[in-house]
């Protein structure tokens, strides 16, 4: 079985689950700093599927840590969900959260064969709080040799916007973290073949 497979695999197997928190969070929105159901859940999801988990961490009472793999470089996937106020989860961080999950839950297996760590980090109030900003001065993220996040489109998008212009290709604003590998593999990571799956 390739890597890619047995990552396939192991996200079959949650992927209802995964359903099922991202219409409970959709049902039960929370504001930012004030998501305690969900980094709960979150967390408690992790945690029944063998991370490491410390919750609270950072100094923050609704963010979350969950880790596996024992060494190597560390790749963190960030974990969204608060919601909006009056319109809960109109940006789609139900879908965020639980696309974490899942990336975290697919690859968590294969960590010690790759020779990579995997934290899912749960980084509360990016709606207008700054949750990120606190994780990064708390160091969260001060040995990650990676960070990623997954977020919902109507589109496959290919430019993104940015002081050159509101349709700039992402080849001439940002530089490629894995050098073997062509830019254009942020925005439709299918079409390349990735050395860690």
């Amino acid at each position: 079985m390739t890597h890619k497979e047995a990552a396939t695999k192991a996200f079959d197997t949650v992927e209802a689950d995964l359903i099922d928190i991202s219409n409970w969070m959709h049902d039960n929105p929370e504001l930012g700093y004030q998501e305690h159901q969900a980094s709960a859940k979150l967390a408690g999801f992790l945690a029944d599927h063998g991370f490491a988990v410390s919750h609270p961490t950072h100094g923050l009472e609704t963010a979350f840590e969950a880790s596996a793999g024992s060494s190597g470089p560390k790749v963190v996937i960030c974990c969204e969900y608060d919601a909006l106020p009056d319109i809960g989860h109109a940006c789609g961080h139900n879908i965020i959260a639980t696309a974490a999950l899942g990336a975290g839950k697919a690859v968590a297996g294969l960590a010690d064969e790759l020779g990579i760590r995997v934290t899912v980090l749960g980084t509360p109030a990016e709606e207008g709080g700054g949750g990120k900003v606190d994780l990064i001065n708390a160091g969260a993220f001060d040995d990650a040799a990676a960070s990623m996040m997954i977020h919902p489109s109507p589109a496959i998008f290919s430019t993104l916007r940015s002081r050159r212009g509101p349709h700039t290709p992402l080849s001439s604003t940002a530089r490629s973290p894995m050098p073997r590998l062509p830019l254009n593999w942020v925005s439709t990571p299918w079409t390349v073949s990735s050395r860690l799956i």
